[in-house]
Formats: C-alpha cells, sequence, structure tokens
C-alpha cells in the first residue's frame, strides 16, 4: 500500500500543478484509475483497467506505466529545484 500512496502523492502534485497534459492518453488513464482506487495493488488495477475499457493491461505494463508517471514527477522535480 504504501507504494501505491506514493504513486498517489506524484499523481497529486502533477494534477495540483496542471501537469496531467504533459501524459500520453495511456499515463492519464493509470493515473484516474489510481487515484479511483488508492489501495488497490498492480494487479487489482490492472484487472480493474482491463475490465472497465476493455483493453487489456497486465500488471506488468501497469507498472512500467506507474515508473514512467515516477520518471517524470522527478524530472519536473528535479528541473524545478535547479
Amino acid at each position: 500500500i504504501s507504494t501505491g500512496l506514493k504513486q498517489l502523492d506524484d499523481i497529486n502534485y502533477l494534477k495540483e500543478h496542471d501537469l496531467l497534459d504533459l501524459l500520453d492518453e495511456k499515463l492519464i488513464e493509470t493515473c484516474n484509475y489510481r487515484i479511483k482506487y488508492p489501495e488497490a495493488s498492480l494487479e487489482e488495477l490492472s484487472k480493474i483497467i482491463s475490465l472497465e475499457t476493455n483493453n487489456k493491461v497486465t500488471k506488468s505494463g501497469l507498472n512500467h506505466r506507474m515508473r514512467k508517471i515516477k520518471e517524470i514527477y522527478e524530472r519536473l522535480i528535479n528541473n524545478k529545484n535547479e
């Protein structure tokens, strides 16, 4: 759950600073589902997204998306602090 909360913190930062538009459609979708289901594991979240969107998303694929979101968040934070 702590990983999910960290992901949520990163996503909320992007959202609060109107930076979600820097993300592609799949990453925005991932952000929206993480916000909607903050306590879900990646496995659970991948199943929920697959069911609700009719687009198969694996746990591995979702993990990749979360890593990309984290990288974008960290890049923005590092640029801001320079």
